[in-house]
């Protein structure tokens, strides 16, 4: 079972590098279904599958054995496989920072 301060020193640590990682694979024009355009929807959000292809700062992170181990928890699961990641990015206001989203 994965130990709660394993847990919470893996986002400490981890979760403003994964920011940087996560803003360089939204902002690439190169990869795998990145949309940008003029219609309104891109501009208020974007989405991404396998950023892991694209990235190799997001690779470490979905394929990183502390993400597994979570997913095994909370789906009960006695194995798992990453068939792929969804990342999504919408533009903040001009006062907030760029805010993105990651689900495994």
């Amino acid at each position: 079972m994965a130990k709660r301060e394993d847990l919470l020193n893996l986002r400490k640590n981890g979760d403003s590098q994964l920011s940087v990682y996560m803003e360089e694979a939204m902002s690439t024009n190169e990869g795998n279904s990145l949309r940008i355009g003029d219609s309104a929807y891109y501009k208020v959000l974007n989405q991404k599958v396998n950023t892991w292809r694209d990235h190799a700062g997001m690779a470490r992170y979905t394929s990183h054995p502390k993400i597994a181990q979570i997913a095994l928890e909370l789906t009960g699961a006695t194995g798992i496989r990453l068939f792929h990641d969804h990342a999504q990015a919408a533009p903040s206001t001009t006062v907030l920072p760029f805010i993105t989203h990651m689900r495994i």
